[in-house]
């Protein structure tokens, strides 16, 4: 008796907390500021287009098979920026 009293409550439990899950809306921002620089000697040296921006795709799916369970949504915004507009887009943070 006292073990079927020990499975009904954790039953119960267990019903309840499922229904705790709330869905979460995250956004998110990867700044890369471009330097102006020359170019390589060798191709081989040449850095990718996405450099920096591959990590913030691979996050964001990474975070989506996990929290998509859960109802969680994950946006990422990729943006590249000169140092001139750093510099004045301070006031925006």
């Amino acid at each position: 008796m006292n073990t079927r009293f020990l499975a009904l409550l954790i039953g119960v439990i267990m019903g309840l907390s499922l229904g705790a899950a709330h869905a979460v809306d995250v956004r998110a921002v990867v700044l890369r500021v471009d330097y102006p620089k020359l170019a390589p000697i060798s191709r081989y040296e040449r850095l990718p287009d996405d450099l920096g921006f591959a990590g913030g795709v691979l996050a964001t799916e990474d975070n989506m098979t996990t929290g998509g369970f859960m109802g969680h949504s994950y946006v990422t915004e990729s943006i590249a920026v000169a140092p001139t507009i750093l510099r004045r887009g301070a006031a925006w943070f």
